[in-house]
This record gives structure tokens, C-alpha cells and sequence, in this order.
């Protein structure tokens, strides 16, 4: 049923409409008030890439390697969640061939359930904020090989009553070449690539 804490509704972590009815319970007027409608929504996950200073690619020149942090936000924007809790969760076996297939076996591995984080900065612009976290892999010695691996992460997020609820799923996906290039990607941000020999460049661009 919620909670009302002076002017702020604390809603249950289920979607859908509530009815909120302010009224006066003593005086003349007593029995009289306000009926507002609001609808309580549920949030969907934005996966972006970060921004400045950290919007650099990670790779180690003569290693086959790509790496990029991202910044991963809550939709909608104009909504706080900050009453909520945010995971990766698991996955159905990861899709895996070739150099994936011989080192992981085949069906490749399920993706082990995330810690939870709290969102904060609610910001119409962006979104609230959940977390920063590394993506792609480095492969060393170089294995001379060519193999990729796909995985659908279902995200999960809980309210107040410690039921965790699937909000959708987000593809992380990597692919080594023989000519040890590597390329990966997550959710919406990439593809992104080095070739073995390109020069070292860091997950850091600022001054």
C-alpha cells in the first residue's frame, strides 16, 4: 500500500496505478479532501557509454585486448528510484565457438548473479545513476585462435518488500580473431575493436 512521509509517496515496487486521498480528519471540515491518481512505474535499464574522463578504450599493444567502462542508468529519466536496488542477474548458457567453446566448454558458462547497487543523482536528463563497470578481455599469450561469445543478462531490480523482478535482458558479446583483433560490445554501446598491434591506450582520457 505505500507510505506517506509528509509530502512524498513512497511507492511499492510494483507497477501500476494507486489512488492517494488527503483528507482532514478533524475540524468542520473533517471528511473532506483531495483524490489524486498516480501511476507507479517500473524502471527499464539504459546501458551507456561513460563519460569524460572515462571514455577511453583499454588495450595492451602485442596483446589481443579491448576493454571500456560503462555508466549504466535507469529509464525512465524523469522518474527517481532511488528506493529501489539494481543487479545483473544470471543467463541462459552463453552462446560460445571456436577459442570460447575450447576454453569454456560447450554450452558455455550461465552469468553469475551480480551484487546489488542502489541508484542515486535522479536527473531528468540521464537518468538515475547505478553503477560503473568494465566490459571486454584481454587473452594472454595470445592463443592464435578466433572464437566468440555471447551471453543475454537478465537485469533484476527490488523494492522495500525483497522481491527481485525481472526488468529485461541485455547482450554482452566478444569476438576474437586469428589475427588477435578483438571486438565487444554491451547492450547498446559498441561494437568496439583493437587490432593486436594498434598502440596502448588507457580507459582514462582526461588531463
Amino acid at each position: 500500500m505505500g507510505l506517506v512521509f509528509a509530502s512524498t509517496y513512497d511507492a511499492e515496487a510494483v507497477p501500476g496505478n494507486v489512488t492517494l486521498r488527503l483528507g482532514l480528519t478533524s475540524g468542520p471540515s473533517r471528511g473532506f479532501g483531495y483524490i489524486y491518481t498516480r501511476t507507479v512505474v517500473a524502471p527499464t535499464n539504459r546501458y551507456i557509454h561513460a563519460e569524460p574522463p572515462w571514455n577511453g578504450i583499454y588495450h595492451l599493444q602485442g596483446v589481443p585486448s579491448c576493454k571500456f567502462i560503462g555508466d549504466s542508468y535507469l529509464d525512465p529519466k524523469n522518474v527517481s528510484f532511488t528506493n529501489i536496488q539494481r543487479r545483473e542477474g544470471t543467463s541462459a548458457p552463453a552462446t560460445v565457438t571456436g577459442y570460447f567453446e575450447r576454453v569454456y566448454g560447450k554450452p558455455g558458462p550461465t552469468h553469475p548473479i551480480g551484487s546489488w547497487f542502489t541508484p542515486s543523482d535522479p536527473n531528468s536528463t540521464t537518468g538515475c545513476h547505478v553503477v560503473q563497470d568494465e566490459s571486454g578481455f584481454e587473452v594472454s599469450p595470445d592463443p592464435q585462435d578466433a572464437g566468440t561469445f555471447s551471453w543475454d543478462i537478465m537485469y533484476q531490480y527490488k523494492g522495500d518488500d525483497g522481491v527481485p523482478r525481472d526488468m529485461h535482458t541485455i547482450t554482452a558479446y566478444k569476438e576474437l580473431f586469428v589475427d588477435g583483433k578483438v571486438k565487444v560490445d554491451k547492450g547498446s554501446v559498441g561494437p568496439f575493436e583493437k587490432a593486436k598491434n594498434d598502440p596502448n591506450s588507457s580507459f582514462y582520457t582526461g588531463p
